[in-house]
């Protein structure tokens, strides 16, 4: 019986044949049953997989999921759907997809530390920490006199401050004559001045060295108009008091401030492109405003419409071809000649056509016939088809008209019936009471026994036994109630017949005589010869041509042949034909003179003797 190998989805791989191994339907060589040398093929196939199918060229006949190790390449590649070789990821290979890397779906990655001026990814939730500035970023100036938590421009911060409460400054050193602050301490510092000394207050606007009064100093506190270059000290970062702020302390604040609370800056105009401030509402706007290709996440893009021009092949991993032209993109997707022909005119001119299924359509024109273990019959024409599939004459009838001529037919689930030409039976027994036999039909003709029959005028009266030789056996008990008669003129067609098969079957038996042939001639025809004598006791011309008579040349004791006539069961028997011989009684006769009927039946001649 054949393997029949299946895959693991169940599909036929290959039928193989006892005493036979597959190497064409897959690289493994499939053994059949009771082949010699079986252990060679085996063997084989375990160092091939081991190997992975080590060679510089790809295997012959690839299956799905199966592994090849190209020795040229060091590269290990599996079998894909697409029926294409698909290389395994190396080391190397997983390092370069980290160069510009096309990410897909959402992308994760550590956030980093705020402040953080680096290479390193920005997630999104970095950028919606608290922004550190850098270069020069703007905002609205707030109203003098503000205090709140908006930015403080530089507009804002050299406004002549409206300063309150006891404002300090660094003492300058005495003699110092500066724009620098002159605080109490530089002032009373120098003369030791007693009581109340007064002098001139002179306009704001004076500098020189002229006493400064207490007035003078009030008044250069309320909205003092700074000329030149007015310093201070820089307080530190994160300084939130009422001591002066140098254009250093807000550079300071500028550069990555780490904003609290909700800071807010005045929404730009849309289209706005420079360093202003992008307030949430600006960000909104603009997102409202985007193409809804921009509202789209990267895992679920659905293009609908339009044309896409002008960017690389996407590769074959992203549903592309990674190719710019058609061949190119059949080449990279595996694909070979077949795939440009038309399903009405196809040319296959070599290969293997393994694991395939036809749902539909018309195969016509094949260059070659489609082998048998590909599903096909190996043949162009019905004939050589049938012997190619080992079809029988059977496979052409009809199951209206089925013609058995030799064989066996068993294992019928039921007897073929009578009328089908059957028996009805499971056993002969019953097979012989359903034919309607008896006892007579499984009785050999060389050996009849027939006991108990009852004739009664002239009739079996237990069933018909017609045209029966019986060369050997005995009869007996036969009881006759009627009047057993021999007549040598038939009364109807069935004893006609009968008539001639007794005739024919008598005349054409050897004849036996014992005659004293003391004077007579062996060899002669005349008279006085044993063939005149012949002629006259037994007329050839009621025997068949080629009768033999066997004469014994000594005095033997003979009887008539009529005793035959008993020995056979028949309606009618021709007294003619049982006058046609005698029967040699003596067991112990020597028939050493042979002669025979002539062709013509006109007389006895000479053979033997």
């Amino acid at each position: 019986m054949s393997y029949i190998i299946n895959n693991s989805r169940g599909q036929v791989v290959a039928v193989v044949a006892d005493g036979t191994v597959n190497t064409s339907a897959t690289d493994l060589s499939l053994v059949g049953r009771a082949l010699t040398d079986y252990g060679t093929f085996e063997n084989e196939n375990y160092v091939f997989l081991l190997e992975n199918f080590a060679n510089s060229t790809a295997p012959l006949q690839p299956i799905l999921g199966q592994l090849w190790y190209n020795s040229s390449t060091d590269v290990i590649s599996t079998y894909g759907s697409g029926n294409a070789w698909i290389p395994l990821a190396s080391q190397e290979y997983v390092q370069l997809q980290k160069v510009s890397p096309a990410f897909t779906g959402i992308p994760t990655a550590p956030t980093a530390a705020t402040g953080t001026a680096t290479t390193q990814l920005a997630t999104t939730a970095f950028v919606t920490n608290s922004p550190q500035f850098s270069g020069v970023p703007r905002a609205a100036t707030a109203a003098a006199g503000t205090s709140t938590t908006q930015l403080a421009t530089t507009a804002f911060v050299t406004t002549s401050p409206a300063f309150a409460g006891v404002p300090t400054a660094p003492t300058a050193a005495a003699g110092t004559n500066t724009a620098q602050l002159a605080t109490t301490a530089f002032v009373t510092a120098g003369p030791a001045f007693a009581g109340t000394p007064t002098a001139p207050t002179v306009g704001n606007s004076v500098s020189n060295t002229q006493l400064a009064t207490t007035e003078f100093v009030q008044n250069q506190k309320v909205s003092t108009a700074f000329t030149g270059t007015p310093t201070a000290p820089t307080a530190a970062a994160e300084t939130n008091s009422t001591q002066l702020a140098t254009t250093a302390f807000v550079q300071l604040q500028k550069a990555s401030p780490a904003f609290t609370g909700v800071p807010t800056a005045p929404t730009a105009v849309g289209e706005t492109s420079t360093t202003q401030i992008a307030t949430t509402q600006f960000v909104k706007i603009a997102i409202n405003d985007l193409p809804t290709m921009s509202k789209q996440n990267a895992s679920a893009v659905e293009i609908t419409g339009g044309t896409i021009t002008g960017v690389a092949p996407i590769p074959i991993s992203s549903g592309g071809t990674g190719a710019g032209t058609a061949a190119q993109a059949r080449s990279t997707l595996g694909l070979g000649s077949l795939a440009t022909q038309n399903s009405n005119e196809v040319t296959i001119t070599g290969g293997v056509i393994a694991n395939a299924q036809i749902l539909g359509g018309t195969i016509s024109v094949l260059a070659s016939p489609l082998a048998v273990v590909s599903g096909g019959t190996g043949a162009n024409n019905v004939a050589n088809a049938r012997i190619n599939l080992g079809l029988g004459s059977l496979a052409t009838q009809n199951s209206g008209n089925v013609q058995i001529s030799g064989g066996v037919i068993s294992g019928l689930l039921n007897p073929l019936e009578l009328t089908s030409g059957g028996t009805a039976a499971t056993n002969p027994i019953d097979a012989r009471t359903n034919l309607g036999l008896g006892t007579m039909a499984v009785q050999n003709s060389a050996n009849v026994t027939i006991g108990n029959v009852t004739i009664v005028s002239g009739n079996i009266v237990s069933g018909n036994i017609g045209n029966v030789t019986i060369s050997n056996g005995t009869i007996g008990n036969l009881t006759a109630t009627g009047t057993v008669s021999i007549l040598q003129t038939p009364i109807n067609g069935t004893d006609a017949v009968n008539k001639n098969y007794v005739d024919t079957l008598v005349s054409s038996r050897p004849l036996f005589f014992s005659l004293d042939v003391r004077g007579l001639s062996t060899t002669g025809t005349g008279a006085g010869s044993v063939v005149s004598i012949l002629n006259t006791l037994a007329p050839p011309g009621t025997l068949q041509p080629g009768t033999i008579c066997r004469v014994s040349g000594t005095v033997q004791n003979v009887t008539a042949n009529y005793s035959l006539s008993v020995s056979y069961i028949i309606s009618y028997v021709s007294s003619v034909s049982l006058n046609g011989g005698t029967t040699v009684n003596n067991p112990d006769r020597n028939n050493n003179l042979v002669y025979q009927v002539n062709g013509t039946k006109t007389s006895w001649s000479y053979v033997s003797g």
